[in-house]
């Protein structure tokens, strides 16, 4: 996948992993379970985890991914996950055909 096209998915990865769940850690009670949860763009982005990252979160709460961003690049890609998180919710609402289209027929 041509990240580039993903808003530079990869530094924003590394940014959750290196610096906020670390500040989270430390400043909160927490423990290993990990949610992402994102809506719209940011579910392009927890999709986009999902797809390559997916040992980064147990949870996936994903809903409306604007999964038509750079012409469907993302829901074009194989997925071949090097791990299998525990749950992931997927869900797209009545946005009209943009969203709706591709992500319902696949």
């Amino acid at each position: 996948m041509n990240e580039k096209y993903i808003f530079n998915s990869t530094f924003f990865i590394s940014f959750i992993n290196d610096k906020l769940r670390p500040l989270i850690n430390k400043t909160y009670r927490s423990n290993s379970t990990n949610t992402l949860i994102g809506q719209s763009l940011a579910g392009l982005l927890s999709s986009d985890i999902l797809f390559n990252h997916s040992a980064t979160f147990n949870y996936y709460v994903i809903i409306s991914s604007s999964l038509w961003w750079a012409n469907n690049e993302l829901l074009n890609s194989p997925f071949e996950p090097q791990s299998f998180p525990q749950s992931v919710y997927i869900d797209v609402g009545k946005e009209g055909e943009l969203m709706e289209g591709d992500c319902i027929r696949k």
